[in-house]
C-alpha cells in the first residue's frame, strides 16, 4: 500500500498552528525522562495511506495532538506539571480508562453507500493496543470519495471527503482551499519504507533503540526504512543521532 507524507488537519492548524506549547512541553519531558508513562501523540502513533492522508488528518482535527498515556496517573502527573508551569492545556488518552468505540447504526448505513470508502479508524495503521485511543479520536467518521456523494447523506452522520471537506452530523459543511498545516501522521510505503517531505524524521527514544534518522533531502523525498536506509534513497546526507531533536526549547521550571 503506497503511503506518503501530508500535513495535518485544518482544525489543528487553525487552533494551534502546529503542536501547542503544552504538547511540546510534555513531549520534551518524555524524551528527557522527566515524565513517565507518556507514549506519544496520536499523530506520532498512526501511519496513513497517501490517498487517504488529507481526509484522515481533517477527520482527526485538533485531536491529532492528543497524547496517549499508559494510565490516568501518568496523565494526571502531566497535567500537574502543566499547571505548575502555566504552559497550557493538553488532551490525554489514558489506555487504562478510555472506552472502546462502536459506530452508530446511521454511520454503518452510510459506510455501505456508494462512494463510501470506510470508517476513518479502519484506514489508519497503528499498534493494536492503541485501538481505543484511535476510536476516541475518529469516532464513527466515514471517509467518502467525493463531496457529491457525501451530500446525499448530509445530516445523517459525520463524513470527510478525500479532498478534505468535512460534513458534520448536524448538517454543517466545512471546505475550501487545501489547508496548510504543521502536524501530520507518520507515513510509509507498502514496502515498509518511511517517506517524509520534511528534513527530519524523529523516532521517540522509547519506541526505538536506534536513535533518530536525520535526513537532509534533495528535491525528491528521502526514502528510509525504520531503523535503516533504503537502497533507493535519494538523500544527500543520512546520519544517526544519539538523541532525538526536540521542538523549540521551552523553559521548564518544575517537574
Amino acid at each position: 500500500m503506497k503511503l506518503a507524507s501530508k500535513e495535518a488537519a485544518q482544525r489543528a492548524r487553525e487552533e494551534f498552528g502546529g503542536y501547542a506549547k503544552g504538547v511540546q512541553a510534555v513531549l520534551q519531558c518524555r524524551d528527557e525522562g522527566k515524565l513517565s508513562g507518556i507514549i506519544g501523540t496520536v499523530a506520532e502513533l498512526g501511519r496513513v495511506d497517501e490517498k487517504y492522508a488529507t481526509a484522515l488528518e481533517v477527520a482527526a482535527g485538533a485531536r491529532l495532538q492528543s497524547i496517549v498515556t499508559e494510565d490516568d496517573r501518568s496523565a494526571a502527573n502531566a497535567i500537574e506539571f502543566l499547571k505548575r508551569n502555566k504552559i497550557g492545556r493538553v488532551r490525554f488518552l489514558p489506555l487504562n480508562k478510555i472506552h472502546s468505540y462502536k459506530p452508530s447504526a446511521g454511520a454503518i448505513l452510510i459506510s455501505k453507500k456508494s462512494g463510501a470508502i470506510g470508517f476513518a479508524q479502519d484506514l489508519v495503521k497503528f499498534d493494536s493496543r492503541y485501538k481505543d485511543a484511535f476510536g476516541n479520536v475518529f469516532g464513527d467518521t466515514v471517509i467518502i470519495d467525493s463531496l457529491t456523494n457525501a451530500r446525499e447523506h448530509l445530516g445523517k452522520g459525520r463524513m470527510v471527503t478525500l479532498q478534505g471537506e468535512l460534513l458534520e452530523s448536524g448538517g454543517a459543511l466545512v471546505g475550501g482551499a487545501a489547508p496548510r498545516t504543521g502536524i501530520s501522521f507518520g507515513t510509509t510505503f507498502s514496502s515498509g519504507i518511511l517517506l517524509s517531505n520534511s528534513p527530519t524524521i524523529s523516532i521517540p527514544p522509547h519506541l526505538s533503540k536506534k536513535g533518530v534518522l536525520n535526513i537532509v533531502p534533495k528535491k525528491t523525498p528521502a526514502l528510509v526504512l525504520a531503523g535503516s536506509v533504503a537502497k533507493e534513497s535519494t538523500v544527500s546526507t543520512v546520519s544517526i543521532a544519539p538523541n532525538p531533536p526536540v521542538p523549540k526549547p521551552i523553559k521548564v521550571l518544575k517537574v
